[in-house]
């Protein structure tokens, strides 16, 4: 007999017609894989910008930490020039000339190194009127007399760069110091004594263009190798100016001016070569005013083309000597020397010239191009054959002239009776 009772169908089937299995009481299922990535999904999204945080509040406390200390060593460089006499204030390269160097040694304090850098000016107050060679955004008083003295005071400047800044970058261009965060204080320094001038001579630079306007921001550097003086880096001001006080009295003071995009003027030094110089190294005479005029301009392109009298170009090469109409001082037997002089030779008819300053140029046939062709001077009526001819070139352009050739060598003028 059987005594099994059949099972009450309750209507549910499992889907895998097995029978299901119930944990026993007190134990776990695990996690599933869904529920583990969304935990370290959570943990990733919680901790990333706690990490994030501690990083950049450590960073942030090392960059305050040097931000202290530059100012802590600023302030100690400060007070060292403060200290100084007022004639050592000045850059020992540089103008005010001093003691102090522009790029100091680097200087550790508290196990981090850091590099300074030195600025010191000359001021011209308005108090007491303002110097024409100072510009007007650094000085101005138009109801006051010009002040004679523009160095009424000094103003120092130290800027301190921690060599963190670094990162792989390197120093700034004319600078002394890192890109990056940097701490700068400045003082000024008046004398202890009456404003003054004993035992030194004053420059004044004036820098014009080509029609005698002023050219404002040009660059004047000022040099005496005999003393010790390199003054560089310094600009005109509007009009055109810039004056150099207490300088030191001596023949020997090189002046060159220039500007981006522009011609360079400039004085010489008396030399084997150029006995003669125009104009000369300056002399600063002794509580005296000595000013010189320079003139630049923005430069130009010229082509010179060789045709024949019909226009059509001379392809065969042609050998000019070429000179400016300027000159830089004269030789021993008084022959001109030219700022500018060369010997060309066209090339397919023509020859191309950049960054040329504003001039007249004179071209003259050279050696065996002297014998194969003449100059047709085509200006004059009629017509008159020559071996050299000048053009004008005027600045800020992009100039062609044409050279008329005609076959065989010019007869050379006979000397004068």
């Amino acid at each position: 007999m059987n005594y099994r009772k059949k099972r009450k169908n309750s209507g549910f089937t499992p889907l895998n017609n097995s029978p299901r299995r119930i944990a026993p009481r007190g134990h776990s299922t695990g996690f599933t894989l869904v529920e583990l990535l969304v935990a370290l999904t959570i943990m990733v999204v919680v901790i990333t910008p706690l990490t994030i945080a501690l990083i950049k509040n450590g960073q942030f406390m090392v960059r305050n930490k040097e931000k202290l200390i530059a100012e802590s060593v600023a302030s100690e460089q400060i007070e060292i020039i403060r200290n100084l006499p007022y004639d050592d204030v000045g850059i020992d390269t540089g103008w005010p000339h001093g003691i102090l160097k522009t790029c100091p040694d680097p200087i550790t304090k508290d196990g981090i190194k850091f590099q300074v850098e030195v600025i010191i000016d000359d001021v011209d107050d308005p108090y007491d009127g303002c110097n024409l060679g100072t510009s007007t955004d650094k000085c101005y008083a138009p109801e006051k007399p010009e002040d004679p003295h523009g160095n009424d005071y000094k103003k120092a400047e130290v800027i301190v760069s921690p060599y963190s800044n670094r990162e792989g970058k390197p120093i700034e261009a004319d600078k002394c110091t890192y890109p990056g965060q940097k701490t700068t204080l400045t003082t000024d320094i008046s004398r202890s004594g009456p404003e003054t001038d004993a035992e030194t001579g004053v420059l004044q630079v004036s820098v014009n263009d080509a029609s005698g306007g002023p050219v404002a921001d040009a660059n004047v550097d000022v040099t005496n190798v005999n003393l010790g003086i390199y003054i560089t880096g310094k600009k005109t001001s509007t009009n055109g100016k810039i004056t150099f006080y207490a300088l030191p009295i001596d023949d020997n003071y090189h002046i060159v001016t220039t500007k981006t995009g522009h011609s360079t003027d400039q004085t010489y030094p008396i030399s084997e070569e150029n006995p003669n110089p125009t104009p000369k190294d300056q002399s600063v005479l002794l509580l005296q005013l000595t000013s010189i005029s320079f003139s630049i301009d923005l430069l130009s392109a010229m082509t010179i083309n060789t045709v024949d009298i019909n226009g059509a170009p001379i392809l065969d090469p042609v050998t000019f000597t070429i000179h400016s109409e300027k000159k830089i001082g004269s030789d021993g037997l008084g022959n001109p020397i030219y700022k500018y002089t060369s010997i060309q030779t066209t090339s397919s008819g023509s020859i191309n010239f950049i960054d040329m300053e504003w001039d007249s140029y004179t071209f003259t046939l050279d050696g065996a191009s002297a014998i194969q062709f003449a100059i047709l001077d085509t200006s004059v009526d009629p017509p008159e054959i020559d071996i050299s001819t000048s053009v004008s070139l005027p600045p800020n352009s992009e100039s062609s002239f044409n050279i008329v050739l005609t076959a065989g060598p010019a007869q050379t003028p006979s000397p004068n009776p």
